[in-house]
């Protein structure tokens, strides 16, 4: 930026910063307005009314508050609403009291927007279930479901679902109770222990039959005298004196009582092969019996099983429908809660639009001023009978013109909503009526968009709002570029209104004599 009365000068020379001017700028012009936040979370910049102020050619002049077209824009683009609530702001007619009651409504309108989409996401979600649900349940279709306050006649399917839970529970434990399964168990620990028994007898007498055979080929094969050689009798004699002692210190002697004591040996070798014999049957019985009791605890374990299986299957199945019972009631009372919350805040929607509505009526002086203006623009442009207002409502500052005067063509349209709405807003500034900067500029309206009359007709109206400041100067300054001659009167190239004719063959012709 540079501080001179001609543009040239900033070809070259030393500038200030372009952000000090900006802050300058923006602080003359919003000065006397009050602050607020648009719907991006900040407040408005100088360079968003910019946008407002210098439409560029790209935008077509289609509407009044579509300003920069995306791929000219050098930051991103406000959206049409927030542009609808800067040309309120810049009227004038957006006090603090409504940016207030604004921000309080919006939110109310977020709130109300979000009650309504979870209400409908769950009452869709509760009637996709519903059907399913009461068929897998078995209640009647014409049921209705327990909610916030359910009827007399009202279902609750997760009580359902859990009564039957507890059914099938009770009827596992009493066919659980009813089975042999305890008493085959005991049979089978008994006769279990009984084999045990029997298994550790034959031990114990296959056991001794081998001490027995042991000491029989012991004294078969030795002479010597000694207590072990001549038996148990000898060593457990109790007799004083025993005849046997004499031998014991023998050298040489014979055991006289060898062949009794092997006799004696295998007459007690018989008895134990006879309790062996008898210990192999019971350990054979009793390998039968538990074997049969294996057998038949095994078989009703099995018939049991099957029996809890199908049960369990059941139970785990009515368990899945419990959770389906749960998901239903928990998207039915959300739908229906966020439906009554939805009621709530309409409610409060419609109390908050009052309340605008009142705080706008007191702007209507204001704002009649201002369509004042615009009407006498219009009528300027199309003749005396036409009509056109202002209006202001929750979405912001919009022109609405006669539909007469605003057909399906963009001719007439381009005129009435966009190029006599801005230089409307510049001249009610001109008397008092808002905040406009009575800065403007419009890049190319093209002839071809609103008929050659009409073209015609704005710079006219231009130079008689000039007119209105005598012989002082504008306190106004429009600015078009246009590729049609204007009319003749101020087309003069050495006139006051041509202040710059550019050609892209030559890089002095062009703008700032740079190419861009």
């Amino acid at each position: 930026a540079i501080e001179s009365d001609e543009w040239q000068a900033g070809l070259g020379a030393d500038h200030t910063p372009y952000k000090p001017f900006l802050e300058a700028v923006q602080s003359a012009v919003f000065s006397d307005l009050p602050s607020f936040t648009l719907s991006k979370g900040r407040e408005p910049k100088w360079l968003d009314v910019l946008g407002w102020l210098a439409r560029d050619y790209q935008c077509g002049y289609r509407r009044s508050n579509e300003w920069r077209h995306p791929d000219a824009n050098s930051g991103p683009c406000l959206d049409r609403d927030d542009n609808r609530l800067v040309l309120q702001w810049m009227a004038g007619l957006l006090s603090n009291d409504e940016i207030a009651l604004r921000d309080k409504h919006n939110k109310l309108l977020e709130e109300r927007k979000k009650s309504k989409s979870i209400a409908e996401r769950e009452q869709k979600r509760s009637d996709t279930l519903r059907p399913s649900l009461w068929a897998k349940l078995g209640i009647d279709e014409q049921i209705e479901a327990a909610g916030e306050q359910p009827s007399l006649t009202a279902a609750n399917p997760r009580k359902v679902a859990d009564e039957k839970i507890d059914s099938l529970k009770r009827l596992k434990d009493e066919r659980h109770k009813a089975s042999a399964l305890e008493d085959l168990r005991i049979r089978f620990d008994s006769a279990q222990t009984a084999w045990i028994e029997a298994k550790a007898g034959v031990r114990s007498d296959e056991s001794n039959i081998k001490n027995v055979e042991a000491r029989i080929e012991q004294i078969s094969k030795s002479d010597a005298p000694s207590p072990y050689s001549l038996g148990p009798s000898y060593a457990n004699c109790q007799a004083e004196p025993c005849w046997m002692k004499q031998y014991e210190s023998s050298v040489s002697g014979v055991d006289p009582a060898k062949e009794h004591h092997v006799k004696q040996l295998q007459e007690e070798l018989g008895q134990w092969k006879e309790s062996l014999i008898g210990c192999n049957e019971t350990e054979q019985s009793c390998q039968n019996q538990f074997d049969e009791s294996n057998r038949v605890l095994r078989a009703e374990r099995e018939r049991l099983g099957a029996e809890l299986a199908g049960i369990d299957r059941d139970i785990g199945r009515w368990e899945g429908y419990r959770e389906d019972a749960s998901s239903f009631l928990t998207a039915a009372t959300t739908a229906e809660k966020q439906a009554s919350l939805y009621s709530s805040l309409e409610q409060k929607v419609d109390e908050s639009l009052k309340l605008l509505g009142a705080l706008r009526e007191q702007q209507q002086a204001e704002l009649n001023r201002f369509s004042g203006v615009y009407r006498h623009l219009l009528k300027r442009f199309f003749g005396e009978n036409s009509e056109g207002k202002i209006r202001v409502d929750g979405h912001g500052l919009r022109p609405d013109p006669d539909e007469r005067l605003a057909p399906e063509g963009a001719a007439l349209s381009v005129m009435t909503s966009v190029l006599a709405f801005d230089l409307a807003s510049l001249a009610a500034s001109m008397t008092g009526i808002g905040h406009h900067p009575r800065f403007l500029m419009h890049d190319s309206p093209r002839e071809a968009d609103m008929e050659g009359p009409l073209f015609q007709k704005l710079f006219k109206v231009v130079h008689d709002l000039e007119d209105l400041s005598g012989g002082s100067a504008p306190s106004f300054q429009y600015i078009v570029t246009t590729t049609t001659a204007p009319p003749l009167e101020l087309a003069d190239e050495e006139g006051p209104y041509v202040r710059l004719t550019l050609d892209a063959r030559d890089d002095n012709e062009r703008l700032m004599c740079e190419a861009f």
